[in-house]
């Protein structure tokens, strides 16, 4: 760099410019999602992916909330790759939710490895789909009497689907 006055005196430098990295928030990508109720555990419902400026780091997914609390038993993320499963199938049952209670709430974070770290949220709604059940009869063993006449018993059975 050179700087030079009225009369023509000037003077030559060298000037250092250092630029600093700061780290740059990543950007979280989530959509809304389904389930079949009574999906086997280990059932990937989906992928959360992640992008980042800073392309060296590394990112942490977790599972910030879900709505209703209970729903958060039958659901795993990887904390690494952020592929959403089911934990617990059991806890995947339409009717045990009731009418209404069946699209949950999920909001996932994503945490890079920056100095300091940055994290970002998404909340996505994850819907119960409802799958058929067959009826379930009450009884299939009766004792009778030889040579009995008329309506021994009645047989019962239920449905959870109504």
């Amino acid at each position: 760099m050179t700087a030079t006055d009225a009369q023509g005196l000037f003077v030559t430098t060298t000037l250092t410019i250092t630029v600093e990295d700061v780290n740059n928030p990543p950007v979280l990508t989530a959509v809304d999602l389904s389930i079949a109720e009574h999906s086997p555990s280990a059932t990937v419902i989906g992928q959360f992916t992640v992008t980042d400026a800073d392309v060296t780091q590394t990112h942490a997914f977790s599972i910030n909330a879900v709505t209703p609390a209970v729903a958060a038993a039958a659901l795993s993320l990887n904390s690494l790759t952020g592929e959403l499963k089911v934990a617990d199938s059991s806890a995947l049952d339409f009717e045990g939710y009731g009418v209404g209670n069946t699209a949950w709430t999920v909001e996932v974070a994503v945490t890079d490895s920056g100095s300091p770290p940055f994290s970002v949220s998404k909340t996505i709604t994850l819907t119960l789909l409802d799958v058929g059940e067959a009826p379930v009869l009450g009884s299939t063993s009766y004792d009778l009497n030889e040579n009995s006449v008329g309506v021994f018993t009645t047989l019962l059975m239920s449905d959870v689907d109504g």
